[in-house]
């Protein structure tokens, strides 16, 4: 049997610590479920370059494999390589003029990509050796299916104004609830309190766990669970034993939380720093060979469907947002009316947060029995709609067909992209660099994008229901609007190896006046255009001229 992928990491080089070369850490699971991981020291890629014989100076999306050769090089050493193999003094004088300003370096050089000549220079290294992998272990053969736990923090908000900040993390975290999908254990790890309220609630846990059994007792899944709970005295024991259980006892391939890269996360990791500690020795498996945490918050994109925080722990465990993963696969269905754990529980699984009458600041000291399975029910209802909707196995199919990394698999852009030049590969030919996501983007808009007016639609064909306006149209070819440009492409065959140059129109006195011929092109009245640009008469004069001729005749 072969491995099944999970994840991989990149490490770059670190001269100060010793580590001359970067890194490549795989993280696979053989058929027993047992997770180990694979280094590739000195990661090396392979990128093609056009024949001198077949170089035509012009753009195209992809090239036939006769047409090039391959280049393998360290993965470090890219752009030295693509100086040397070009051979282009220009080209080498930028690159030493980059090196030698000091200033964006990496984002200089990244524009070498830009050259014509190259084909597969610019892949992300962790895609090339996805696909590497799974060409000797194949995601078909060797899927053994994905583990999951799901998980949901509270935080004491007694001495807080407000919401607390994940950025600050001045609250404590007083409890966290993590479910175990595949084991069906509830962990609830509890902050000591010596207050009244939270005493009563230790003293009868085994009845308070009892109504939550009770509550789910006839649900084909939750009605299985094993509940476990434990007490911390020190609010960072509380935390390492979250990360202890995700580490070493659970070891899932995915960890989940609502709205987890917008709160949980980076509250956790920040926390972990407030009280005095490195989040990366906590929060990184011990026995993971190299340490890496970073966090990255998407301040651009609001909306959950287009919001690319992200959360990467070199470990075992790859961390998603269930909120974003959610809105983001249904996309296309329209945007909901609130992307609330409360609403879409209650949409998805008929499940709703538990109401509070008192202020949530002191929910855990007047009432810590209902805070408690409060935190608990929300873990739970996050579990159920992950065992209905199954998002993250999903997502994970996704990643691994288009040989994506699974936390960039939503990002129709880069895994579409990775798609593609899988299929090329197949047909013999190689996806060529993608230089539009590299070229400096100008602000506004450009012209062009032809509106058809909608009062042209007429309301002519079959009717399917006579109450409904809806009809039937024959001989049409009906273009999916909601992806507009795509259809347009996938008709009119639009792309670089189809396009042989452009229309320059330019009046008396210089302007440029191409887009307004366009516009009178397309709306193929062909005699005004005749008229206006050609001189030609106008439909008047032809028809007074037809009615001379047909006088003198």
């Amino acid at each position: 049997m072969g491995l099944q992928l999970i994840n991989t990491h990149y490490f770059h080089p670190d001269r100060k610590n010793g580590r001359e070369f970067d890194k490549v850490v795989f993280v696979v699971k053989n058929d027993k479920g047992e997770k180990s991981f694979r280094i590739v020291e000195k990661p090396v890629i392979e990128y093609q370059v056009t024949k001198p014989q077949y170089w035509d100076n012009l753009l195209v999306n992809y090239i036939e494999q006769e047409k090039v050769m391959s280049v393998r090089c360290y993965y470090k050493d890219i752009y030295k390589s693509i100086i040397a193999t070009l051979n282009d003094s220009k080209l080498e004088q930028y690159f030493k003029d980059s090196i030698s300003s000091g200033y964006q370096i990496g984002k200089r050089l990244k524009r070498l990509h830009l050259d014509y000549r190259l084909h597969g220079s610019d892949i992300n290294i962790q895609d090339y050796y996805i696909s590497e992998f799974l060409k000797k272990n194949p995601y078909e053969n060797n899927s053994y299916g994905i583990s999951k736990v799901v998980f949901d923090i509270e935080t004491d908000l007694e001495h807080i104004d407000g919401f607390p900040k994940p950025e600050e993390a001045q609250a404590p975290v007083n409890i966290i609830t993590l479910v175990d999908m595949d084991n069906m254990k509830v962990y609830t790890i509890c902050l000591e309190y010596q207050h009244e309220t939270y005493v009563d609630c230790m003293n009868r846990i085994n009845e308070v766990v009892d109504k939550m059994k009770n509550r789910y007792k006839d649900h084909p899944k939750a009605s299985q669970l094993e509940y476990v709970v434990e007490t911390y005295a020190n609010e960072i024991d509380v935390i390492a034993r979250f990360y202890n259980l995700i580490n070493d006892v659970i070891r899932p391939d995915f960890a989940l939380a609502w709205n987890s890269h917008g709160f949980d996360n980076p509250y956790l990791m920040n926390r972990i720093g407030v009280l005095g500690y490195n989040p990366q020795d906590i929060i990184c498996p011990a026995d993971f060979p190299y340490k890496k945490l970073y966090y990255r918050k998407d301040t651009f994109n609001q909306d959950p469907a287009d919001n690319s925080s992200d959360f990467t722990v070199a470990g075992y465990t790859i961390y998603l947002d269930a909120m974003n993963l959610y809105a983001n696969l249904r996309k296309g269905m329209g945007k909901e009316e609130s992307y609330s754990l409360d609403y879409i529980g209650k949409k998805e699984v008929g499940e709703e947060k538990d109401q509070m009458v008192e202020s949530f600041k002191t929910f855990h000291l007047t009432d810590y029995e209902r805070f408690f399975l409060y935190n608990i029910q929300d873990t739970i209802m996050l579990a159920l709609m992950e065992w209905k909707n199954g998002d993250c196995d999903f997502i994970y199919a996704i990643s691994m067909l288009t040989q994506t990394r699974v936390e960039k698999a939503m990002k129709k852009t880069i895994c579409l992209r990775n798609l593609a030049a899988k299929f090329y590969l197949e047909q013999g030919a190689y996806i060529s660099n993608n230089r539009a996501e590299m070229r400096e983007h100008v602000e506004g808009k450009i012209k062009g994008a032809f509106v058809a007016k909608p009062e042209n639609v007429d309301f002519v064909g079959m009717k399917v229901i006579e109450l409904l306006s809806q009809f039937i149209f024959e001989n049409c070819i009906d273009l999916d609007l909601s992806s507009l440009y795509p259809s347009i492409i996938l008709a009119l065959n639009i792309s670089p190896e189809t396009c042989y140059g452009r229309i320059e129109i330019f009046n008396e006195t210089g302007e440029d006046i191409s887009s307004t011929f366009a516009d009178d092109y397309v709306s193929r009245d062909y005699v005004n255009l005749a008229n206006k640009w050609f001189k030609a008469p106008s439909m008047e004069d032809m028809i007074k001229g037809f009615a001379k001729t047909q006088q003198a005749a």
